[in-house]
């Protein structure tokens, strides 16, 4: 596969997938981590069938305001810093 490129399988039970549950949880609760001061943005990576809720922080200060987990689905945090749209 080339670097960059998303796998896709027509085959995935959508119902049952570790991202599903996490979508769902990132639905449910990003607004509000995007309402903690410092959080840029929100998403989801998926890794050997695992998935995470990676955090954006614009200012790495609101790294402890981000919970473990959510739902069962663990959270990771990424400084970015400020995010600016162009």
């Amino acid at each position: 596969m080339e670097s960059g490129a998303v796998s896709y399988d027509p085959e995935r039970d959508d119902a049952t997938g570790g991202a599903t549950h996490a979508d769902a949880v990132l639905a449910e609760h990003g607004d509000r981590l995007l309402a903690i001061d410092g959080v840029e943005g929100c998403m989801i990576e998926e890794s050997g069938g695992a998935a995470t809720i990676v955090v954006l922080l614009g200012d790495p200060r609101a790294r402890d305001r981000i919970p473990p987990e959510i739902n069962g689905v663990p959270t990771r945090v990424r400084v970015t810093g400020p995010i600016k749209s162009q």
